[in-house]
């Protein structure tokens, strides 16, 4: 298991070109959203592999100097409700990741990026190379000229089929596909 708080040191690593993460924690959104400003001028290839833990890690004791319950939005840290889920969502994670645009290579293939593929595609013309899943329809502005690669680790042919004809310079595709 690794604490998420350890993910915020990224952000000094500036000069990074490719960043590939496996980390067993729940859900690191908010230091990963908070680091990639910090390399979206060089980051060329983002592979990040999030496997969330059967069981939620310990929180901390309470300080015995502390008189508030847990931190606070603006803290810095994650706070949980009850379900688990950290203060940020997945569509904070597409928003960071579409900053970064130099980016040639997305790989995501765990995460559901909640219907913002379509706005990261837009936002990252130069990328060549995906890997994630798609859960609904992703409809295109414009076409995609320049995605080659595209891996749908969970796909359905109805959405997958209207995809196709924006993405015109497609060469490779692997999708495991679901038929109801």
């Amino acid at each position: 298991h690794v604490a998420p708080q350890l993910l915020a040191d990224v952000r000094h690593l500036t000069l990074l070109t490719q960043l590939t993460l496996s980390v067993s924690c729940v859900r690191p959104y908010e230091p990963l959203v908070e680091s990639l400003p910090y390399l979206s001028r060089t980051l060329t290839h983002l592979h990040l592999f999030l496997h969330v833990p059967s069981t939620p890690p310990p929180l901390p004791p309470p300080s015995p100097h502390s008189h508030s319950g847990g931190s606070g939005a603006g803290g810095g840290k994650l706070s949980y409700n009850q379900d688990l889920s950290p203060d940020l969502a997945p569509v904070h994670l597409a928003a960071a990741v579409s900053q970064c645009s130099r980016l040639v290579s997305l790989e995501l293939p765990g995460e559901d990026l909640e219907g913002r593929v379509p706005m990261v595609l837009q936002a990252l013309p130069g990328l060549t190379r995906l890997s994630a899943r798609q859960l609904g329809p992703w409809e295109l502005s414009q076409p995609h000229t320049a995605l080659a690669s595209l891996h749908l680790p969970m796909s359905w042919p109805e959405h997958l089929a209207p995809l196709l004809p924006s993405l015109p310079r497609l060469k490779t595709l692997a999708a495991d596909l679901y038929i109801h």
